[in-house]
């Protein structure tokens, strides 16, 4: 009880603090509406360390591969421009960008990755319906921020459809040997 209590009172102070914050309207319906994630009746059996371990290694590496992508791959095709940016300027720009893609990939990303899984678990098309909650989710962004929050989406998927695939467990449980 005490537990329930703990988490309504967070998803309370969280949705307070966005509904009074300057976010579009549908934007805060979207924030709230991925909070309520936490709210929902999950076994410990849904929160293992390896699901968890593998959400996290998703984020990571689907922040560093945006980061990289939206910082280096334009400097690397206008490097013959004159205005192109100093190593500072550059240096600065993947750290700012680097931040706000970990900040969006585990704050919305995670979890609309476990309420995928939980999902699409119900389903026999599993990995449709995996990505096509990861796309939705996305793309409910795109209005503000382009198509970005979809190939965001669409990268954090793969990357955790490929990890399970190769049993990430395996890995966890190698390195835990050593």
């Amino acid at each position: 009880m005490k537990l329930l209590f703990l988490k309504v009172g967070v998803f309370s102070m969280f949705s307070l603090l966005i509904l009074v914050s300057d976010t579009p309207f549908y934007m805060k319906v979207v924030f709230i509406s991925a909070m309520l994630f936490f709210l929902l009746p999950f076994g410990n059996h849904f929160f293992t360390k390896e699901r968890m371990s593998r959400k996290v290694f998703s984020a990571v590496t689907g922040a560093a591969v945006f980061t990289l992508l939206l910082t280096l791959v334009p400097s690397v095709i206008f490097k013959e421009i004159s205005d192109s940016p100093s190593f500072f300027e550059l240096g600065l720009s993947i750290i700012v960008v680097a931040f706000y893609a970990i900040l969006g990939f585990f704050i919305y990303g995670i979890p609309v990755s476990l309420l995928s899984d939980w999902i699409s678990g119900h389903f026999s098309k599993r990995l449709l319906v995996a990505g096509l909650v990861h796309l939705t989710f996305g793309m409910l962004l795109i209005k503000e921020l382009s198509v970005i929050p979809a190939i965001c989406a669409a990268s954090f998927w793969l990357i955790d459809e490929i990890l399970q695939r190769k049993r990430f467990r395996t890995v966890l449980n190698n390195e835990g040997t050593h």
